[in-house]
Order: C-alpha cells, then sequence, then structure tokens
C-alpha cells in the first residue's frame, strides 16, 4: 500500500507551526516588553489573537487524519503507537525541561520535587489533550460514521448547549 501525502494537510501544518512561533514571539511582548494599553500593547495583542488559531488548527489536522474512514485505527494501534509515542515525548521533554531549568539553571525548588516535575509536564499541556482525543477517536469515529448522521446532529446539539452552559456554570 502506498502511503499518499495530503498536500493541502502539509501546508497546513506548516502555517500552524509558523503562527505557534509568532504566539510565543508577541506574548513575551503583550506580557512583558510593551505597557499595558499603549498603542504598542494594542498591536502585539491583536497580532497575538490573530495567531491563536493555530493550536485548534492542529486538532482539527488530527481530526481529519484520525476521523478519516478509509484509514483503519485500531485500539491497539491507538494505544501502542500514538499515544505510547506522545507519552514517551511528554515525559522525555519533560524531563529535559526539569533539568534545565530547575537543575542545571540553579533554579532550586522551593516545593517538592515531584511537583516541580509536574510543573515541568504542565508546560507541555497539548501532548495530554492529543493523547486524550486519540483514545477518544473510536466514539467520535462512530459519531461522524455516515451511518449515524441523528448521533451526529445530537453530538452537535450537545456540544453546542454545552459550550454555552459550562461557562456559565
Amino acid at each position: 500500500m502506498i502511503k499518499q501525502r495530503v498536500v493541502w494537510l502539509d501546508v497546513l501544518r506548516i502555517f500552524s507551526a509558523f503562527l505557534i512561533v509568532c504566539i510565543h514571539v508577541s506574548s513575551h511582548y503583550v506580557e512583558k516588553l510593551l505597557s499595558y494599553g499603549s498603542v504598542g500593547w494594542v498591536c502585539a495583542d491583536i497580532y497575538l489573537a490573530l495567531c491563536r488559531c493555530a493550536v485548534p488548527v492542529f486538532v482539527m489536522i488530527s481530526g481529519a487524519v484520525f476521523l478519516n474512514p478509509e484509514k483503519d485505527i485500531s485500539l491497539k494501534l491507538i494505544y501502542r503507537k500514538y499515544i505510547w509515542h506522545l507519552l514517551t515525548v511528554l515525559l522525555a521533554w519533560a524531563s529535559v525541561h526539569f533539568v534545565v531549568v530547575d537543575v542545571w539553571l540553579g533554579q532550586t525548588p522551593s516545593a517538592s520535587w515531584g511537583s516541580v516535575y509536574f510543573m515541568s509536564v504542565v508546560t507541555y499541556w497539548f501532548l495530554p489533550m492529543i493523547m486524550g482525543l486519540y483514545a477518544l477517536s473510536p466514539v467520535f469515529r462512530a459519531v461522524v460514521s455516515q451511518s449515524n448522521k441523528k448521533l451526529l446532529a445530537y453530538s452537535v446539539g450537545l456540544g453546542l448547549v454545552w459550550g454555552v452552559l459550562a461557562p456559565v456554570v
């Protein structure tokens, strides 16, 4: 079987990666370098707001790949390949972050080592989110399948109601 690249998804990944870099650059200006309310701060904040679509776009790219009905993805493949790889990346980078920032750079932890390491894990918040979406992808596949139009409509309606009520509650 020959794997076919989906060029527009690759272009979207590159664009989203660029926007992630823009988020990190502009957030530094908004938070530290510019005075609140100044013209420069407002411009940087608008720029930051325009770049915020990057993470949801990455999530939608994962959805386009994982919810593709032509792609056969078993639970075994989801857990042994995708989630396992993300878990190892999460723990490895959190360990590097912990060693470099908290130990090597001399920022001695004020709390226990465990809580400082957990904060290193929190830095990579998007990886557990993606792992959760991968774990739920069989449910999502059932919802968006062609044979389940009622379930899809119900899920969209429930999502809209929950999206409106959750912040209020």
